[in-house]
Order: C-alpha cells, then structure tokens, then sequence
C-alpha cells in the first residue's frame, strides 16, 4: 500500500492556533502524522505482550505507548 503524499502540517506560528492558545493542538497533529507514518511503515520495533492496561503497567509500558494483545495493538490509557 502506498500513503499519499504529505501535504505539510500546520506551524505552531499559525494564527488560528495562536488565536486560541492552541499550540498543543499543533504538536499533537505533528506527533499523530508521526505515528501514522511508523504504522504504515510497520516501524513500531518489538511491542510487549499484555492482556490489558494493568499488566501492560507491569511490564514497563507507559501511559498513551502500544502493546499488543495476542494480535490486537493496543494503547495503554491508564
């Protein structure tokens, strides 16, 4: 599969996010094309095995970082 080419991501000098002191907005959509793009290129390294947030916990996985769940990825949120 190929992804379509990247159009480039807002600045954080943006006024209409400025305007709302949204410069949080910005870095959240820089570090979700980020994302996106190691998805796509299957570039999310070795992830632990855990079946849910508690034992994820256990094994090191931070807040808002992947695991895995047999074959399901998962997003630690506690």
């Amino acid at each position: 599969m190929t992804l379509p080419a990247k159009n480039p991501l807002p600045q954080t000098a943006t006024s209409w996010l400025m305007a709302q002191g949204r410069q949080d907005l910005a870095q959240y959509l820089v570090k979700l094309d980020a994302l996106v793009a190691a998805l796509a290129a299957g570039n999310l390294g070795t992830l632990k095995n855990a079946a849910n947030d508690a034992a994820a916990h256990n094994q090191g996985v931070g807040v808002g970082q992947f695991y895995r769940n047999g074959s399901v990825l998962m997003v630690r949120v506690t």
